[in-house]
């Protein structure tokens, strides 16, 4: 049987601090990297909650998970791009919250796999953030992303909601739209 052949490997140095640095100083560097800081800026102080969503954005990727569309761009800097872009179109604060979901659900289409001492550790997004795990097992010798994900599996609209929880709270998701009222309680 054929070992799967990974998608991106990266090799992350002990000097190489950047994919973890400060949460404000990644937000700073997205957003210029996405080359709409002034409009993103702004949104973001107008938005407080959006900005500290954005925050919990950064915990779950950092700028070591690669986008599959866009190799050489992280995939925090494209999705936070698809919000600012989709929200300076539409000037409906809904649609970066929309927008940021619908990018980020291209996280789930490939499985990170940390490897460290002959050791495999398989990252699951829906369980903890990226920079808490490897927070929790230190910096890792390789980290392989492979196509698929056991999330796959289930319900897609079911899973971007669990996904969106982790990011924006449930009155960001209700007034986005993202969450629906139960028509059964509704008078």
């Amino acid at each position: 049987m054929n070992e799967p052949t990974p998608i991106f490997t990266i090799r992350p140095r002990k000097t190489d601090l950047l994919p973890l640095m400060p949460v404000s100083e990644t937000l700073t560097y997205a957003m210029r990297r996405c080359g709409h800081y002034d409009r993103a800026q702004t949104f973001l102080v107008m938005n407080p909650n959006i900005r500290e969503a954005s925050k919990r954005l950064i915990e779950m990727l950092t700028l070591m998970w690669p986008d599959i569309n866009d190799p050489d761009t992280p995939l925090l800097v494209n999705t936070l791009k698809a919000g600012f872009v989709a929200q300076r179109e539409t000037r409906d604060d809904k649609q970066f919250v929309i927008a940021v979901m619908d990018y980020l659900m291209q996280s789930l289409y490939v499985t990170a796999v940390y490897k460290k001492k002959q050791c495999e550790y398989h990252h699951l997004t829906d369980r903890m953030s990226f920079a808490e795990f490897i927070s929790k097992n230190n910096l890792p010798s390789v980290i392989e992303w492979y196509d698929g994900s056991y999330l796959k599996s289930y319900d897609t609209d079911s899973v971007k909601l669990i996904l969106a929880s982790k990011i924006f709270t449930l009155n960001q998701l209700h007034w986005s739209g993202l969450l629906k009222p139960n028509p059964a309680l509704e008078s």
